[in-house]
């Protein structure tokens, strides 16, 4: 995060935890324990998605030391497609936004349900608006640039910032809520890359590392469509941006 002073950040701490299921365990109960047991030591869940060679794995962030232990609700979603499952998603993020929680993240597999992770504010939400967008996908552009001038759009237009990913592929869907902080973000997204078919070897956890000690934070995480982990940072900013950041290093 940026400071009052230009291009000094806070830099937040994050760990990235494999999605390891007990005996007898499924999604939820795993998620449920993990991120259970995270909050008592002082994190918090802000992203799941699959990692480098496609284990799902859960992505937290250090709590400042004056924050509580948060309050989740973790539940599966109804599994639909197309027009439906935005319909169905919208539905119960609203219903869970007038119960005071707001989504964590969303961790998608097309195998399973998805699982959504809920977070209890400490605020009344009456008034927090939340959408659920698709990405469109543009010719000849890169999901991630346009996932950034999405963003980008929607922090201009509707003062909104991104909550989670629902899932990647070639059409994200992005929730975003009210970005009630007073201060614009600028946006990368950047991908972790393995295998034989990758010149460059860079694991979600290196990736992760390597940009929060940048100043940026972690708010969403997808697989593309060649399953790669992409991960969408962010951090604050004294003027609006208009346009992504070039990917260095």
């Amino acid at each position: 995060m940026l400071s009052t002073a230009a291009n000094q950040f806070i830099l937040l701490e994050h760990m990235v935890e494999p999605l390891r299921k007990n005996n007898g365990e499924d999604d939820v109960e795993a998620i449920r324990r993990i991120v259970r047991d995270h909050a008592e030591r002082g994190w918090e869940i802000v992203e799941a998605c699959g990692d480098e060679v496609r284990m799902p794995v859960l992505i937290f962030r250090k709590l400042a030391l004056q924050e509580g232990v948060p309050e989740y609700i973790i539940e599966e979603i109804p599994p639909a497609r197309g027009e439906d499952e935005i319909a169905a998603v919208t539905e119960r993020l609203w219903q869970m936004r007038d119960e005071n929680f707001l989504p964590a993240c969303i961790l998608d597999s097309p195998i399973s349900k998805p699982v959504a992770v809920f977070k209890k504010s400490s605020k009344p939400l009456t008034d927090v608006r939340i959408e659920v967008v698709v990405v469109p996908l543009v010719v000849f552009e890169r999901i991630g640039t346009a996932i950034v001038y999405e963003l980008l759009d929607q922090q201009v237009c509707k003062n909104l910032t991104l909550a989670c990913i629902i899932h990647g592929g070639l059409n994200p869907i992005l929730v975003l809520t009210a970005n009630d902080s007073g201060t614009p973000y600028q946006y990368l997204v950047d991908y972790a890359k393995s295998g034989i078919f990758s010149n460059k070897a860079t694991t979600l956890a290196t990736l992760i590392q390597s940009r929060t000690g940048e100043g940026w934070e972690v708010c969403g995480a997808f697989e593309d469509a060649f399953l790669w982990p992409c991960v969408v940072f962010r951090r604050k900013t004294e003027s609006v941006p208009v346009a992504p950041v070039e990917i260095s290093g």
